[in-house]
């Protein structure tokens, strides 16, 4: 995956929230499966189950009490037992009955344990370890319709474990999976693409699910599919698109229309989030942006950032960010009413992530003059000077590069520096990251030609750092640098100090420099 433009954001989400975002790289998967086991249509079959076991009891066929036996711990397994029936040594039985020759029956039952007992991360490496993924990669194939429902279940939640995740693929279970996207009844598509879902967490994964043909069903699956299926198809495109070519293949495919629809429809839909991440994620790509924006995807990712949890907030800021990458785009945007959304988010406490994304999608916004207005208007260069000295590196990243695109305004200059920008900014200097640095050099640059604002400019030490950036700086930095000596240099005791640090002969060297911006 390579990283083509700077200033983006991708999605790699929690799956409990949502990738990207793109961004920490765990998951946190507890919420993802709920109401897994309280389904009506597998509550039904159960109650069948269950009946045909007690007419056998009652006519004789009780078979030494091992279908009770299994009964027991398949209702065992739905509870909190999951790993006493592990160290019990349950697991080696029941990956043995995988492998009965008649399908239904006791396999059945072993399969839905099975899949129960997957959801336990210590269960995960020990029912690899049976032997059990190939026969269950064969009951996608072979199956009843119940068996490969869980057999998918079963492989979804197997594949969480990452040793799970390559054997479950290396078992060619993918091309068998998208198969059942295409035939299976609603339940095995729900599993099928769950699993495709925990699958595609593996970057060579993403590859193989795009060259098995998968993106298309998957993409069918938006508009078709029950709303539970809907969910785990979006959950997989989500860590799809962060594949460049499965980002453009989605698309051409014609998900964007479908995702927007489901944006509209996020109080009912239950994924804004994953949705918004999808949007997020196709947005990294310069060719996808246009066509977010002419399917209206812009108004309903500006409403999430409004309304939304915290979880679609962020994700709906990352998309905008690399929305606002456009030039008409960032119109929209400002248009939509995000702006003032953004900056509640730089306001409020927790989720870094959401801070970084907000100040990054008002860094590209703060280019056009008219939402630097808004930008002011709505407060933020406050936050944005705050999260110099207490952000991440990507908010004091994005923040400075927000405050240098708003501080062309002299009268945002004087906000800036009253909000008491100017320390940090000259610690940036010398301690910055090298994105740090050139934008603080140009951020004083503007702020130095506020003639209130070069004393406080030269009380934070700044001359010393600036000389070293005409030496050491790359040309951006030696021509910024050069401008802010100029504008201090207006009055006459800086003009001692300035010499004093030795600027003289790089700024002569300057003179044949390499751009007009130095020379001049």
């Amino acid at each position: 995956m390579s990283l083509s433009e700077p200033g983006t954001s991708r999605a790699i989400p929690t799956l409990s929230s949502g990738p990207g975002a793109r961004g920490g790289k765990g998951r946190e998967r507890g919420k993802k499966r709920e109401g897994e086991w309280e389904r009506e249509k597998e509550e039904g079959r159960e109650r069948k189950r269950r009946k045909k076991v007690r007419e056998r009891d009652e006519g004789g066929e009780r078979g030494g009490g091992g279908e009770f036996a299994r009964q027991s711990l398949a209702d065992l397994s739905r509870k909190d037992f999951k790993f006493s029936i592990a160290q019990a040594g349950g697991i080696p039985a029941l990956v043995s009955l995988l492998c009965e020759v008649t399908p239904g029956g006791k396999r059945e039952i072993a399969v839905r344990l099975l899949r129960n007992l997957a959801i336990d991360a210590e269960n995960q490496a020990a029912i690899r370890k049976e032997g059990a993924i190939k026969p269950l990669v064969s009951m996608l194939l072979k199956g009843t319709p119940g068996e490969r429902e869980n057999a998918a279940g079963a492989l979804w939640n197997l594949a969480f474990n990452a040793e799970n995740n390559v054997a479950i693929a290396e078992a060619g279970a993918i091309a068998l999976l998208i198969s059942i996207l295409s035939k299976g009844t609603p339940g095995e598509r729900e599993q099928a693409a769950g699993a495709l879902w925990s699958l595609a967490d593996n970057t060579e994964n993403r590859r193989a699910i795009a060259e098995a043909g998968g993106i298309a069903p998957l993409v069918t699956m938006l508009c078709e599919g029950t709303p539970g299926v809907r969910k785990q198809t979006v959950g997989a495109l989500l860590l799809l698109a962060l594949n460049e070519e499965n980002a453009v293949a989605i698309a051409k495919a014609g998900a964007i229309n479908p995702l927007v629809s489901l944006l509209h429809e996020n109080g009912t839909s239950g994924c804004g989030d994953l949705v918004a991440g999808v949007l997020l994620n196709l947005a990294y790509h310069p060719s996808n942006r246009m066509g977010i924006a002419n399917a209206g995807g812009i108004a309903p990712l500006a409403a999430l950032v409004r309304e939304g949890t915290p979880g679609e907030r962020e994700q709906a800021a990352g998309a905008l960010l690399n929305l606002a990458l456009d030039a008409e785009n960032k119109v929209a945007i400002g248009d939509a009413g995000a702006i003032k959304a953004l900056v509640s988010l730089l306001h409020e406490g927790g989720r870094p992530r959401s801070r970084e994304r907000a100040a990054g999608a008002l860094r590209r916004l703060a280019e056009i003059a008219k939402n630097r207005v808004a930008i002011t208007n709505e407060g933020a260069i406050k936050p944005l000077v705050s999260l110099l000295s207490t952000g991440t590196p990507d908010e004091r990243e994005n923040a400075v590069g927000a405050l240098r695109a708003l501080a062309v305004n002299a009268k945002n200059g004087l906000a800036i520096a009253k909000a008491g920008a100017i320390k940090p900014l000259v610690s940036m200097l010398s301690m910055g990251t090298p994105s740090e640095r050139e934008g603080s050099v140009c951020t004083l640059r503007s702020l130095a030609l506020c003639n209130e604002n070069i004393v406080t400019i030269v009380e934070e030490c700044a001359i010393k750092p600036l000389v070293s950036l005409l030496s050491m700086g790359t040309p951006s930095e030696r021509a910024d640098a050069a401008g802010v000596l100029r504008s201090l240099a207006f009055y006459t005791e800086n003009i001692v100090a300035i010499a004093h640090e030795g600027a003289i002969k790089p700024l002569v060297s300057l003179l044949s420099g390499s751009t007009p911006g130095e020379r001049e």
